[in-house]
Order: C-alpha cells, then sequence, then structure tokens
C-alpha cells in the first residue's frame, strides 16, 4: 500500500518489486491529480479499509480497482495536478538547498575546529 510515483526514464523497462502495479489512464483523468489525490490522507483511508493481510499490508488489484470515487472534471483535475506537482517541485529544491547549506556548514566546522 505504497504511494503511487511517475517514473520517468528513456525506456519503458523498469525493475519494480512484487505488488506494483502500472496504471494506465483514461482519457481526460490528469496524471498528477491522480498523484496527489490518492496520495492523500482521505484516499488513504479510503483504501486502509480495503487492506488485506496483518504484517505485510496490501490491497488486491480488484479491491482497488474497484473503489468508486468521484473526482472533478478535466480542466479541474489539471489545475488541481499542476498546482500539487508545483508545490512537490518546490519543496524538493528547497530540499536540495538545505542539503547543500548543511555540506557548507560541515564543511565550515571542520576547518573551525580541527
Amino acid at each position: 500500500m505504497g504511494r503511487i510515483v511517475k517514473l520517468i526514464g528513456d525506456s519503458k523497462e523498469y525493475l519494480m518489486p512484487q505488488g506494483v502495479y502500472c496504471l494506465l489512464l483514461e482519457e481526460g483523468v490528469d496524471e498528477n491529480f491522480i498523484i496527489a489525490f490518492s496520495n492523500s490522507d482521505k484516499f488513504r483511508k479510503i483504501i486502509s479499509q480495503e487492506k488485506n493481510g496483518s504484517t505485510q499490508v496490501h490491497i488486491r488489484n480488484s479491491e482497488y480497482l474497484g473503489i468508486k470515487l468521484k473526482a472533478p472534471d478535466s480542466e479541474e483535475q489539471t489545475q488541481i495536478g499542476n498546482f500539487f506537482k508545483q508545490l512537490d517541485d518546490t519543496i524538493a529544491l528547497h530540499q536540495r538547498e538545505l542539503d547543500a547549506l548543511k555540506e557548507t556548514k560541515k564543511a565550515f566546522l571542520q576547518k573551525m575546529f580541527v
């Protein structure tokens, strides 16, 4: 019951663990919206009701595909999806900046306290 992510690559060949599915979206469904919504707390609660197993929790493909959801129209999905993708990109950028600053701090501390 992991998070949904988008894989980008030059090839369609991926090495994936057992129980990982590829979602093919219908026409008019925005992928960024699906990623944002499927990783939301609301959706996680919905699929938690369908979970199976005790030590390795999972959801069966048929149960996952049988979940009925109401979604906004295609244009609104695109706007919502783009908004959350932009937020994710901004967070990733700031995380890289934070990591670089931490490395700079570490280097300065090593020079100061030899």
